[in-house]
């Protein structure tokens, strides 16, 4: 790499047939690296004869389009693999993100073989809604960034089936997430209009709270009930 030019400390990574994201992992550390594969073809003639071929520009494209199309995966793999803040809330949430993430490379005729196979299983897992836990609705109710629309909005693109591949591929929201379905209920405006005779209906009657990432649903909890109590 120093050969090349490259100012860089990063290395290929290995991969692990169990583990599907060290495959991304090694697949951006590739193209990262792509101009080492590029020079070492011509400083060292053993390298394509052993290697069979040395990897092209098409190869790099390709592989481009896989690690666009992964990390939408690694991202959510280690959101709900974390241990140090709530997640139930974010459930539906980062469910209906997939869906529209399959539905959207779904029309990529290099990934429709992959699509399809993922989409018969997120379909058995999470394609009826009847099917969740009550309490994962329940949880979006009681997270002041969503409350009852975002369960409304939730419920009518998985009745309704998502959204269609025209529109999904369309969803480009500024919003402080890298959630699409997230930034598509955030471009609806949010409001709600509940009668207000209780405690829980007055806050489902309150707007919903602008989310940022560094968003603490039970920090947010302590101070609304402090504040409550002092009203």
């Amino acid at each position: 790499m120093k050969d090349c030019g490259l100012q860089t400390k990063k290395f290929l990574c290995g991969d692990t047939p169990t583990r599907w994201n060290s495959t991304f992992e090694l697949l951006k550390s590739a193209y990262e690296l792509r101009e080492a594969f590029t020079e070492f073809g011509i400083r060292d003639k053993s390298y394509e004869r052993d290697l069979g071929r040395v990897p092209e520009n098409y190869d790099f494209e390709v592989v481009t389009e896989m690690v666009k199309f992964f990390e939408k995966f690694k991202t959510k793999t280690e959101l709900v693999s974390a241990t140090s803040k709530p997640l139930v809330n974010l459930f539906i949430r980062e469910v209906l993100d997939v869906d529209i993430h399959l539905r959207k490379w779904s029309t990529k005729p290099m990934f429709l073989d992959m699509v399809k196979d993922m989409r018969t299983k997120y379909e058995k897992y999470w394609g009826a809604y009847n099917k969740m836990n009550d309490f994962m609705y329940f949880a979006v109710l009681l997270d002041p960034t969503t409350k009852s629309p975002f369960l409304l909005h939730a419920f009518k693109k998985m009745i309704g089936g998502g959204s269609s591949q025209q529109e999904a591929s369309q969803i480009a929201i500024d919003v402080d997430d890298d959630n699409d379905f997230f930034g598509d209920f955030l471009c609806t405006g949010g409001s709600n209009s509940d009668p207000t005779d209780n405690e829980l209906r007055t806050y489902l009657k309150e707007n919903i709270v602008n989310y940022k990432k560094d968003f603490s649903i039970l920090g947010w909890w302590r101070i609304y009930w402090r504040y409550k109590s002092q009203v």
